[in-house]
């Protein structure tokens, strides 16, 4: 793992200055001052998608966007082989106005509820599209880093938190969801798996925080889902054994990096 994140050297320094500007959509700053937490949306690229993973994908989506609110950073980023080879697919902030808006407000430019209407409308078309993206473009990866992308990613963001221009009356952004569609089924060079199944989970967690590699998680809600079959060609559903292992590990790796709460399924609740 110290090679996705330290060894590389510059190519973390490239791939974050990469991530930070970014070639999606930037986040409109007048929208992003109503709000003060990142939404955080994983995607695993490494999974051979099949019908059953559709549904769940959208399902899932279904039930995250209602949950946004005003002035939410939202971003998606892929899991693929490699932490530096992850797209930023997504970075807005959601459109509206604040509670308590009114017509009087309007008027003074505070906040255009007309505006922020049809903005949302096209947030979420723009957001509707990079699933549809992510359905409709089989992708095939020997490799699966989990760890790395959600090390890499955190990291990213908690400096894009940093670099963010507040309001004088408001306190830095932080985390607040994230979302996991994966199996978390860790196949990296320095995780093959079955690594993180075959060994102790407080061990691999130590070697993790010895190399100070541990995500900062400070606080946030984790949910996981598409979780529960393996890469065999029939994805077979995992065994009592490797799934009770898998969910041991994950959930030392996820109270080690200091998230306030943590799920792991099949679909989202």
């Amino acid at each position: 793992m110290r090679r996705h994140i330290a060894a590389k050297g510059g190519g973390l320094l490239v791939a974050l200055a990469v991530w930070l500007s970014g070639d999606s959509a930037t986040a409109d700053p007048e929208y992003c001052d109503y709000g003060s937490r990142t939404v955080l949306f994983l995607v695993d690229r490494t999974m051979a998608y099949d019908t059953n993973d559709k549904t769940l994908m959208n399902e899932g989506v279904g039930k995250i966007v209602p949950r946004l609110t005003v002035g939410d950073r939202v971003v998606v980023q892929s899991i693929t082989s490699d932490y530096v080879y992850g797209e930023r697919k997504f970075d807005e902030c959601v459109p509206g106005c604040p509670e308590g808006t009114s017509l009087f407000d309007r008027y003074l430019g505070q906040c255009n509820t007309v505006a922020a209407n049809a903005d949302y409308k096209r947030f979420r078309r723009s957001l509707t599209n990079v699933f549809r993206g992510f359905l409709s473009e089989q992708a095939e990866y020997r490799r699966s880093d989990i760890l790395g992308s959600i090390a890499g990613v955190s990291s990213a963001v908690e400096q894009m938190h940093r670099q963010e221009r507040r309001p004088a009356d408001q306190e830095r952004r932080s985390l607040g969801d994230v979302y996991l569609f994966t199996d978390l089924l860790e196949n990296s060079e320095d995780f093959p798996w079955p690594a993180i199944v075959a060994k102790e989970p407080a061990g691999l967690v130590d070697y993790i925080r010895s190399r100070e590699l541990l995500p900062n998680l400070q606080g946030a809600s984790i949910t996981v889902f598409g979780y529960g079959r393996l890469h065999d060609k029939e994805r077979s559903p995992l065994n009592a054994t490797t799934d009770q292992r898998l969910r041991r590990f994950w959930s030392t790796y996820f109270e080690a990096g200091a998230a306030g709460s943590h799920r792991i399924g099949n679909r989202l609740e």
